[in-house]
């Protein structure tokens, strides 16, 4: 489901808080509890089982720092990597780096974009690699 997550300051999915999340509610139900939230001091209180309780808990948000998805290059960014120089190593980092920031969310971090350059580097060096090979 998207939630909102704190860190990148936009709705987004990740299974992996999802798969926490329900497992917290699945472990209360055995145990008849759920957890609920103490707004005076910000503790969470052990309650009974409560339905209410347990679907708010699934809507929590996300303050993890995920990864950004990357879904390989489109067809027109594989044409301008295809017309650059294998060897000219600035300008495949230069696109790579400005792949990278147009398909970064809102909100994503300095290191999040780098991270996402690097996985769209290494898709343009694959990418002229293949064609390399078609060539020979």
């Amino acid at each position: 489901m998207k939630r909102w997550n704190s860190t990148l300051g936009a709705e987004v999915e990740s299974r992996t808080v999802d798969a926490y999340l329900g497992e917290v509610v699945a472990v209360g139900r055995r145990h008849g509890l759920s957890l609920g939230h103490e707004d005076r001091h910000g503790a969470f209180v052990v309650r009974p089982r409560d339905a209410q309780l347990e679907e708010r808990l699934l809507r929590a948000q996300d303050g993890t720092t995920p990864a950004l998805a990357y879904q390989g290059l489109s067809d027109a960014d594989r044409a301008i990597a295809l017309r650059l120089d294998p060897e000219d190593i600035d300008a495949r980092l230069d696109l790579a780096l400005g792949i990278a920031i147009r398909e970064a969310p809102p909100g994503a971090t300095e290191e999040q974009i780098h991270e996402l350059a690097e996985r769209v580097d290494a898709a343009i060096i694959e990418a002229q690699r293949d064609a390399w090979r078609d060539e020979q």
